[in-house]
């Protein structure tokens, strides 16, 4: 070995790849390059060394041609290295961590950006620090820094943020809130079912103006702990810049990266002003997890008033001036947004730009967003408020298709499959929709809503045994689960199993943590009483179902939607309050104000006035256009309204083309539609057609009482009494506790007495 010089080769083969290895280290640092890159050399290293001591020791001899063994054995090592490298790195980036876009700024300049590539981000859980200062007056610390510092972060798209106010809603449903103390389990569970691979916490306390806090970062999975550190100091915004960029290093994101970003310093583009600080802080708390959109409004404006150029606060204040009924008040905080946009980082001036939909301009908000998207293809926000933005304009299908290129930019990004799925339930493409949920599924402790929304899925399409085997296996893995426990009560009372519906609804109630769950419970209890026309019931359930944690703009389109149940139910008079209230609630705002338009269209059709329902629609219908808000014209029904309206002026064959349009804008399984069809064609004498649409209807309800009774009457006029008189009873026995003045009730009572009554003899 020594005399052909095998170790002299083999020592300097392992110095020469070393060099090469810390070379390419360094390029990857310097050029940004995969980190993998470096890996991929040390593999291709490894692999190739028994191809150079092979030759080494052949060539080192005296043999004048290549041995069997070179010929053989080199090769087959390369294939070997080969065959290993592609299965070690397939699929991975080797190459620059960014890539280079050339498109036109917010003045129309063209400019090249570097944005990473999704491969590279660094998913991030940000949760509230811990007070250990033992003064609860330094409490608002606790969410005021994580503010700080998400902020500061958020110019950076290497990271993807979620902080606790974007995991709000599964903190609440934990049953914690911003008061508490977060276990490190907790936070876990929470990071997981996020998909998010890193946890940031923390502590911090004060003594005298100097502040010291403590970061701890975690990796998700493991539960490791990768960095602790501490800063100590008498200017917070500075401390939470040195914490930004060493947790930056801490990630091991490349330090060329870290060098040559634009990194305003947090203070410019949030606040100087500790006072604005904790005014904004508690506003956020009070929006955000409490709901309460007045009280925070409050805090802002103390936020704003120690420091007028807070632009985020004024971002901040539109959404929640807009959730608290504000609308003249959101448009203001626009105004002042744009003022002092400047101190916002350039993808929030776009977002604050699309507020401008507020002023009747959605062709303004979309280009905002559009030049968002193109500025920063890469920007998951963007990509998500252009999504919004097709779902306010009930373009589905585009809306799928940007929440998929989210997808593809982030692919852990994965709860975005439940919106995708919903989409494609709305649009009646149930076996899309079932692919999506089950793919949201994929880890365990994502399992229990995929079961959940699979089954909701299943009902949707009447596959009642199917849904109720999912339901079941959902509350297996979670028996908290009130969205299985609320499916399971809806699915009870579509097929008629009335006290078991109610007592799904009771554990659901039960176990509701959030108003949101709360809300959801009643709304299933005033459907399940309204199927059975029980409308003295569902009287004192409206004022449980219509406060809301989404604030009063969401109570108002809640009571638009509901309140004809007081005119079922013979109080008119409450009816007629409750717009008055919501009236002296609105001011002047056009938008609001089509929220009562559509409480008193559905109050005049439960009146059957037509004279004043109908002029009401095209009145709605614009003013929603105007907002880009088609999605409501959906929600609301107007289609469906004009059929009901054709219904009463007795053109049942308009009112047959209103209630499929209607159908056409909603295909996932309008039972009361179809209902409606179904009674349009007996009433046009088309008995083929009719019980055609009344056994869709029932598909989808098969408790329907307007289909069975429709039905009775079909089969009374063919003479079929028996089929009449199974049919009548079924609609008495689902309307038993039915109101007694109910006209369904009392034509189907009238309709039961004429089958009692002897057939007429035969001439």
């Amino acid at each position: 070995m020594l005399s052909r010089k095998v170790p002299q080769v083999a020592v300097a083969y392992v110095t020469l790849c070393w060099g090469v290895l810390q070379f390419v280290d360094w390029l990857s640092e310097r050029y940004a390059l995969a980190p993998a890159l470096t890996d991929f050399f040390f593999y291709l290293v490894v692999l190739l060394t028994p191809s150079v001591l092979t030759v080494a020791y052949f060539r080192g001899g005296d043999e004048p041609h290549w041995t069997w063994l070179e010929k053989i054995g080199v090769p087959v090592n390369l294939a070997v290295a080969g065959a290993v490298l592609w299965l070690t790195f397939q699929g991975q980036e080797l190459g620059s961590i960014n890539q280079t876009v050339t498109l036109q700024d917010s003045s129309g300049r063209t400019v090249e950006r570097q944005v990473p590539k999704s491969a590279f981000r660094k998913r991030l859980a940000l949760f509230f620090f811990e007070n250990t200062s033992g003064n609860p007056k330094l409490d608002w610390l606790q969410q005021g820094i994580p503010i700080v510092l998400a902020t500061d972060l958020s110019q950076d798209l290497y990271l993807g943020l979620q902080d606790s106010y974007n995991l709000a809603d599964r903190i609440r449903r934990a049953g914690f809130s911003y008061r508490d103390v977060l276990a490190l389990g907790l936070e876990r569970q929470i990071a997981k079912y996020q998909r998010l691979d890193y946890i940031v916490t923390g502590t911090v306390t004060k003594t005298g103006d100097r502040f010291s806090i403590r970061v701890d970062l975690y990796e998700t999975e493991r539960v490791k702990r990768l960095a602790r550190r501490t800063y100590q100091g008498t200017n917070l915004f500075e401390l939470v810049d040195d914490m930004s960029v060493q947790l930056k290093r801490d990630l091991d994101l490349p330090a060329q990266h870290i060098d040559s970003i634009a990194d305003f310093p947090v203070a410019e583009v949030l606040t100087r002003s500790l006072t604005a600080l904790e005014h904004f802080t508690l506003a956020r708390n009070l929006a955000d997890f409490d709901g309460n959109y007045p009280a925070a409004l409050e805090q802002f404006d103390r936020a704003t008033a120690a420091d007028p150029s807070f632009a985020t606060a004024y971002l901040e204040q539109i959404g929640s001036s807009l959730l608290a009924a504000k609308i003249d008040q959101a448009e203001r905080h626009y105004e002042k947004g744009q003022q002092y946009a400047f101190k916002l980082i350039e993808r929030y001036q776009f977002f604050l730009r699309t507020w401008i939909w507020l002023k009747g301009q959605p062709e303004e908000a979309l280009q905002a967003i559009e030049k968002w998207v193109a500025l920063y293809p890469d920007d998951l926000q963007a990509h998500l408020r252009l999504a919004r933005h097709h779902m306010n304009t009930a373009q589905r299908d585009r809306a799928i298709a940007t929440l998929r290129r989210i997808l593809e930019l982030d692919p852990e990004t994965s709860s975005y499959l439940l919106q995708m799925g919903q989409l494609e339930q709305q649009n009646g493409r149930y076996a899309e929709a079932l692919r999506l949920f089950e793919q949201f599924g994929d880890r365990e402790e994502r399992r229990s809503t995929a079961y959940q929304y699979m089954a909701d899925t299943y009902r949707l399409q009447g596959r009642f045994e199917q849904a109720r085997s999912l339901y079941r296996q959902s509350l297996t893995l979670d028996d908290n689960n009130t969205g299985a426990q609320l499916g399971l009560a809806s699915l009870a009372s579509s097929i008629g199993e009335f006290s078991g519906a109610l007592e799904f609804n009771r554990l659901a109630q039960a176990n509701s943590r959030t108003a949101e769950q709360k809300e959801n419970a009643y709304a299933n209890l005033i459907t399940h009483h309204s199927l059975r026309h029980q409308w003295q019931k569902v009287v004192p359930l409206i004022p449980q179902f219509l406060p809301t944690k989404d604030g009063l703009i969401n109570s108002l389109l809640n009571q638009a939607f509901i309140l004809d149940g007081y005119v079922l139910a013979g109080r008119q008079d409450m009816a007629f309050a409750a717009l008055k209230r919501m009236q002296a609630q609105v001011g002047s705002s056009p938008l609001l104000s089509t929220f009562i338009q559509m409480g008193y269209l559905k109050v005049y059709l439960a009146l059957e006035d037509v004279a004043r329902a109908e002029p009401l629609i095209p009145q709605i219908e614009a003013t929603l256009h105007r907002y880009s808000l088609d999605y409501l014209i959906d929600a609301i029904g107007l289609e469906r309204r004009r059929g009901e309206i054709a219904e009463l002026r007795k053109d049942y064959k308009q009112a047959v083309q209103f209630y499929q349009r209607h159908l056409k804008r909603n295909p996932s399984g309008e039972g009361e539609s179809l209902a409606g069809i179904g009674r349009c064609y007996r009433l046009l004498g088309d008995p083929t057609n009719a019980k055609a649409s009344l056994a869709k209807a029932l598909q989808v309800i098969p408790a329907l009482p307007e289909a069975h009774y429709e039905l009775a009457e079909i089969a009374l006029a063919e003479g079929d009494r028996t089929t009449a008189h199974k049919e009548i009873q079924y609609t008495l026995q689902v309307l038993e506790g039915a109101d007694p003045s109910d006209k369904l009730l009392i034509k189907a009572k009238a309709l039961s007495g004429r089958l009692i009554s002897p057939a007429p003899a035969v001439q």
